[in-house]
């Protein structure tokens, strides 16, 4: 698709893959084909409706194990990667960017995206490394498990304004909206002059 063929079309961003995990009632899907066969349902409609689709990879969430982050979300973004591949859908890899920046800060520093202050005992732990819930790191090549119980902690209908290493804060919001904006000027050069200066 050439996307600079739209530049005074609709664009769609479309991202999935916190609330697809096991733990969400109601909420999760099954990786191996529900998960995709619904962004391709996604792409299908956005496509029929006239607009023009953009798949973006989840944002990771912030948590370590031992220094490192745990990337739980790292299948549902290949997932995400290869539907759009196939359909020929623009990507924004925010998950790629967001594991990079999030490991370059480390446990403590990422603490300030979040949407509420940390408890002393959350800025302890990730003084240690490891934040609190984080599984013990993965050995290599084995899959990470998800570390933080997500129906617990976040109960389905329930808004919430309290600390945890998925949800952001204006902060955290700002420093991934400017990603977004920059991988999406790359992707669909047609949107770069509305959305960098």
């Amino acid at each position: 698709m050439r996307t600079d063929a739209y530049a005074g079309g609709v664009y769609v961003l479309i991202q999935f893959g916190h609330n697809d995990q096991p733990g969400k009632p109601g909420r999760s899907t099954d990786l191996a084909s529900e998960f995709p066969d619904n962004l391709r349902r996604y792409v299908r409609e956005v496509r029929a409706a006239g607009a023009v689709p953009v798949l973006l990879t989840p944002l990771t969430r912030r948590q370590f194990a031992d220094g490192v982050l745990v990337d739980d979300l790292a299948p549902w973004a290949d997932a995400t990667r290869k539907v759009a591949a196939e359909l020929d859908v623009p990507l924004v890899d925010l998950h790629a960017r967001s594991v990079a920046a999030v490991q370059g800060m480390g446990p403590v520093q990422a603490m300030r995206l979040a949407q509420a202050r940390p408890l002393p005992e959350q800025v302890s732990a990730a003084q240690g490394g490891t934040t609190i819930g984080a599984a013990p790191a993965a050995s290599a090549g084995a899959a990470a498990t998800p570390p933080q119980n997500n129906a617990a902690t976040e109960p389905m209908g329930t808004p919430k304004a309290a600390f945890d290493y998925t949800h952001l804060g204006r902060e955290g919001a700002d420093f991934f909206a400017a990603i977004v904006a920059d991988e999406l000027a790359r992707q669909v050069p047609a949107l770069r002059r509305n959305l960098l200066p």
